[in-house]
């Protein structure tokens, strides 16, 4: 049985909340998820989503849908639609079937502030907008693809100062307006409406690129996750969705042993499955 604190060294409590859920600091060697539990030796610093909707598979739906934004992004980027990567790797999620009725997903803590203005006035007080580097085409090529990348970033409050956007150098501004060095998080369905449609047609016009871009892998695991997250588990045969657990569990172990693998070898980080229909499947690593 998965567990929501395994591997947890470090817990620094809340650090936000919203609509949707709260995040909560954490630095951790274990990580749940679909596929099973990844165990490493130097561990990282995560942010812990935990969803106030405590239905069954959320934090899964939640982590999958943060895993398809990740891949596009990591295309967009290999494809020179913009050059700087702007979507936190996620790294797993945790469901009520832990027993303590717990959904959420783990990600990639990034460093920086959210909360710059939108909006603010030059030296004459006229309004001006304030440019935030690659988000023209960062929101225009996820628009393609179907996915409101740019949803749900302006505060309920006040709607001229940002969320969801994390910058590392609010200071960095030139002629070109604030540096690219920021990240959107939480894809939550509310946060980061999907246009399915769209993004199958996206899918399968972009298949051959994708494909040499990303390998058939990966292409193949996007398909399925879009499957999963727009009709439901339920609608998917076992051995889509055994495929499915496969291959997540695949891209999960080969982003962790990207994140930590400062000296370490291929042993360093272990793969535990927990799929009885891919025991003894051999994993593909990239």
């Amino acid at each position: 049985m998965c567990d929501a604190n395994n591997g947890v060294i470090y817990n620094y409590g809340e650090k936000g909340a919203g609509a949707e859920a709260r995040v909560f600091l954490q630095f951790r060697t274990g990580f749940p998820g679909i596929g099973g539990c990844i165990e490493t030796t130097e561990g990282a610093k995560v942010a812990f989503r935990k969803n106030h909707n405590t239905v069954h598979g959320e934090g899964d739906g939640d982590f999958l849908r943060h895993t398809l934004c990740k891949k596009l992004d990591d295309y967009f980027g290999r494809m020179k639609k913009y050059r700087v990567s702007h979507v936190a790797r996620p790294f797993g999620s945790v469901s009520s079937l832990c027993g303590d009725g717990t959904e959420a997903s783990i990600y990639e803590w990034v460093t920086g502030s959210e909360g710059f203005p939108w909006e603010e006035r030059d030296e004459e007080f006229r309004r001006v907008n304030v440019q935030l580097v690659e988000w023209g085409p960062f929101v225009d090529n996820f628009c393609g693809a179907g996915i409101s990348i740019g949803s749900d970033i302006s505060d309920c409050e006040d709607t001229n100062i940002s969320k969801n956007i994390i910058h590392a150098e609010l200071g960095s501004y030139n002629e070109n307006g604030l540096s690219p060095f920021w990240k959107r998080i939480d894809f939550g369905p509310r946060s980061v409406p999907i246009s399915y449609e769209t993004l199958f047609k996206y899918l399968r016009e972009n298949r051959t690129d994708l494909v040499n871009v990303l390998r058939l892998e990966r292409y193949q695991m996007m398909e399925l996750i879009a499957n999963y997250i727009s009709k439901g588990a339920k609608s998917m045969k076992s051995k889509d969705l055994a495929r499915l657990e496969f291959l997540v569990a695949d891209y999960r172990r080969s982003t962790l042993r990207h994140m930590t693998s400062s000296g370490m070898n291929g042993n360093d980080v272990l793969y535990k499955t927990g799929c009885p229909e891919i025991e003894g499947v051999e994993m593909v690593v990239s």
